[in-house]
This record gives structure tokens, C-alpha cells and sequence, in this order.
């Protein structure tokens, strides 16, 4: 059936031995007061929608609560376009760095809008992300500064050098190599 809370979504997850993708869908729970975290060892992909200021508040709430040791795609879709909201959900995302070993190879973003400093700086913290898949986002800088922020090596694995990987990216939702992307995607509709 339906869960209405934070901590009742993260226990339904952990429930699930065996899952591998979840996909959350315009969260919108009331938070609860609990500190507890929960961990799940094999769910390896991580797909949300946000679309109200609540949303990003429970994505992030996730974030702060959830441990994942087999995390390797994460895929945002923001349907509500706020500058601010954006920029808490990549902080999130840059805070379960510090959690996560250094697994995550995919990132997939839709219709965000950040600074390019928040990219860089997602990217410098996860340094074994091999494919970056932008589409319909604003960084504030044009498209090739944006695909040199992600492809070029100079600038991104310094902290973690010994892990850092080539990298690719795609900006076009049409493009062969994003079809993984489509496919996540899609399920948002």
C-alpha cells in the first residue's frame, strides 16, 4: 500500500532484500523527527522527480538517512525550476560523498538549474562517475564550459586521482548514447 512518511518509505526500501532500482516520484511526506539510517546492499540505482520545494526537502532528507554501498546512477528530474531548490538537492548529493565508497558512475540530470561550481563540484567528489547526461539544464555557462567541466581530467579527480576515470557526457536526449538515460527517464511519465 501507500507510505506516508519518510521513515516508513526508507523501511519499505530496506524491506525489499534484493532491489536494485528505486524510483521515487514527486516525494512529498512529511519528514518525521527520526534520525535512524538505514542501509541496503544491493540497491545500485536511484531515480527522483522532484516538483514542489517539498520534494527536494525529502530527497535530501533521503540523502542524509540512507546508506547505499552499491549506488551506481543517480538521475534527477526537476519538473519545478528553482534556481535555490536546485542547488540544495545537488548539496545533498554532494553530502552522501562522504558516505558512499567511490562506486557512482552515472549521473543523469533534467531541467536543473546551478551554477557550474555546484557541477564541479559533484563531479571532483565523485571522481569514478564515468557518464554524465545533462539534458534541458542550466549551469550559467555555455555548453562546451559545461562538457570541459566534466570531460577534462585537469580539472576534476584531484582529491581521489588513484580512482578518477575517463569521462563522457550527452546533452541530447535523441543521441544513441543516452538511450540508458531515456529509458530512466521515461519512467517519470
Amino acid at each position: 500500500g501507500p507510505v506516508w512518511s519518510l521513515c516508513g518509505h526508507l523501511q519499505t526500501i530496506t524491506a525489499c532484500e534484493s532491489l536494485l532500482h528505486c524510483h521515487i516520484d514527486l516525494p512529498n511526506w512529511p519528514q518525521n523527527s527520526t534520525s535512524e539510517t538505514i542501509q541496503h546492499p544491493t540497491l545500485n540505482s536511484l531515480s527522483f522527480r522532484a516538483g514542489t520545494a517539498d520534494s527536494f526537502n525529502v530527497i535530501s532528507a533521503i540523502f542524509r538517512r540512507i546508506r547505499l554501498p552499491e549506488l551506481k546512477e543517480v538521475c534527477f528530474m526537476v519538473d519545478y525550476r528553482s534556481q535555490a531548490n536546485c542547488m540544495l538537492l545537488l548539496a545533498a548529493l554532494q553530502s552522501i560523498s562522504q558516505s558512499l565508497p567511490r562506486s557512482l558512475e552515472q549521473l543523469t540530470l533534467h531541467g536543473v538549474e546551478a551554477p557550474i561550481l555546484y557541477l564541479r563540484s559533484i563531479l571532483n567528489r565523485f571522481p569514478t562517475i564515468k557518464s554524465v547526461g545533462l539534458y534541458d539544464c542550466d549551469f550559467g555557462v555555455d555548453t562546451e564550459d559545461v562538457r570541459t567541466a566534466i570531460t577534462n581530467r585537469a580539472r576534476f579527480g584531484w582529491e581521489y586521482p588513484e580512482v578518477a576515470v575517463a569521462r563522457t557526457c550527452c546533452f541530447d536526449l535523441d543521441n544513441a548514447s543516452a538511450a540508458r538515460d531515456r529509458e530512466i527517464l521515461s519512467t517519470f511519465y
